[in-house]
């Protein structure tokens, strides 16, 4: 995995111009949808479905063509390993918040709940 760098960043903050909202320009039209930066109007928000912001315009053409995938067994592999690294991130976690003594109820509510047995005490209170 590439990691994200500032320059990554660059074409965005140079569009999002902080502190100059009134001088935005969209990079995006009908005539170039690979711009990055485009406005919505509120009346196209408001139609979505449940007003859902999940806003993609952009395609990524390495996935429109499934020739171009990786071999299942590929993708399962690498699906693997993000959960593997999700679930030693969340250990992590939860040792903290055991060693800081804040959470030691809610952690071991968590840990009988996904087990199936009913917890002596409610997760949130």
């Amino acid at each position: 995995m590439k990691p994200l760098r500032r320059a990554d960043l660059d074409e965005f903050v140079a569009c999002y111009r902080p502190g100059e909202r009134h001088r935005r320009k969209p990079t995006w039209s009908p005539e170039n949808e690979a711009g990055r930066w485009r406005v919505f109007e509120y009346h196209e928000l408001a139609e979505r479905d449940k007003l859902n912001l999940d806003l993609l315009w952009l395609r990524d053409s390495a996935l429109e063509d499934g020739e171009n995938l990786p071999e299942p067994e590929v993708l399962a592999a690498e699906i693997v390993e993000d959960l593997q690294a999700a679930l030693e991130a969340f250990r992590a976690i939860g040792q903290e918040l055991e060693s800081a003594g804040t959470a030691t109820t809610t952690t071991q509510s968590v840990k009988s709940n996904v087990r199936g047995k009913p917890s002596a005490k409610p997760i949130c209170s």
